[in-house]
């Protein structure tokens, strides 16, 4: 009885949902590591992970993209201060 890639695909599956559901484009890679792993082994349900890896670490990196181009629309229209008051605004 060889190794069948049945722990790599358990371990894609929980680095991409743990990267799913926490939006962390670095996991979904990890994840994807795995799932490659197992279907080299020749794991049938490995594509599925695959797949599952693929498509959140796309959305992930997105969501990230769009945080990113927000902070930056913020800043240069004036949104955030730029000099913040030193005291407290409720004394």
């Amino acid at each position: 009885m060889g190794d069948d890639g049945k722990n790599d695909l358990i371990l894609a599956w929980v680095f991409g949902a743990i990267g799913a559901v926490t939006c962390c484009f670095l996991l979904e890679p990890i994840g994807l590591v795995f799932a490659n792993r197992a279907m080299n082994k020749g794991n049938p349900g490995a594509n599925a992970a695959r797949i599952f890896n693929i498509v959140f670490l796309v959305i992930s990196l997105f969501i990230v993209i769009a945080y990113f181009a927000l902070v930056v629309f913020a800043i240069s229209n004036g949104m955030v201060p730029k000099n913040p008051p030193s005291q407290p605004a409720f004394r």
